[in-house]
């Protein structure tokens, strides 16, 4: 592997026992991806130029000349397959004797996720507006490795709702929520100035998209109760179901006994 790359294998081992909630790696010494394999969270691939992405107007940035039109889209597939060539043998025992990973299909393709999904791309020219253009990259369904990092592991039955779920969706419908929320205003002030009762409710497991300490914030500008829901996500409705229905009924039961001491008070 060469004494500089091996050199990286106790410094990515120590990031993959301290944790982390994304990887982001380039694809010619492809670690990253095992790395995100063990912590199971998404890994994502950061490139300068176009070289592993196909399209048919240029080749891949690796080949130092100029090639036929032709063999554009070829040239990506053999980029793909020369990603970390020189190194798999070292990389393989790496995971086996380091990360305690088994061998699995596609393990050296840095755009396959350990599910065998895509993984987003990230150009130095990319335009990333949040969610907006993600799904650029191959539909919908490369949200996945995003979306699985907020659902428990043994949640079998919520994985393959959002995994079917996203392999069926309308790009553009995605598009459309994502910027209609990035340009929604923060309207705290005006929901508190009404007087209407609040209660944040969230997963205990939510903490990939918002933190915790952002949702406290919110229900504290809102003079409201904040409610953890245990063993869910960001789809307590669907995980947990019965646990929330039962603090919302709590919710509307008390609202509704100091409705009335408000009523009894004014009569």
């Amino acid at each position: 592997m060469g004494q500089r790359a091996a050199g990286a294998l106790p410094a990515l081992a120590a990031v993959a026992d301290g944790g982390a909630d994304l990887v982001v790696h380039h694809p010619v010494l492809p670690l990253g991806q095992h790395v995100a394999e063990r912590l199971g969270v998404p890994a994502v691939v950061g490139q300068l130029m176009p070289a592993l992405v196909p399209t048919g107007q240029v080749p891949s940035t690796i080949w130092p000349g100029r090639l036929p039109g032709l063999l554009s889209r070829p040239s990506y597939r053999a980029a793909r397959w020369l990603s970390g060539a020189w190194c798999r043998q070292d990389v393989d025992r790496w995971r086996r004797d380091v990360l305690g990973l088994p061998p699995r299909p596609g393990r050296h393709d840095p755009l396959v996720s350990g599910d065998g999904t895509p993984v987003a791309v990230l150009h130095a020219f990319s335009e990333l507006e949040g969610l907006a253009k993600l799904h650029a990259n191959g539909g919908t369904i490369a949200l996945w490795p995003l979306v699985k990092a907020l659902l428990a592991k043994d949640d079998t039955v919520m994985r393959e709702f959002w995994h079917a779920k996203l392999s069926e969706m309308n790009p553009e419908w995605v598009t459309g929520t994502a910027e209609s929320m990035a340009d929604e205003p923060d309207r705290s002030d005006e929901l508190l100035a009404a007087g209407i009762p609040s209660l944040v409710v969230f997963g205990k497991r939510d903490r990939r998209v918002w933190s915790h300490d952002s949702y406290a914030g919110m229900a504290s500008r809102l003079r409201a109760e904040h409610v953890v829901i245990p063993k869910a996500s960001h789809s307590p409705n669907m995980e947990q179901p019965e646990i929330l229905a039962e603090a919302l009924l709590g919710f509307f039961a008390a609202e509704d006994a100091l409705g009335d001491a408000y009523a009894t008070v004014a009569g």
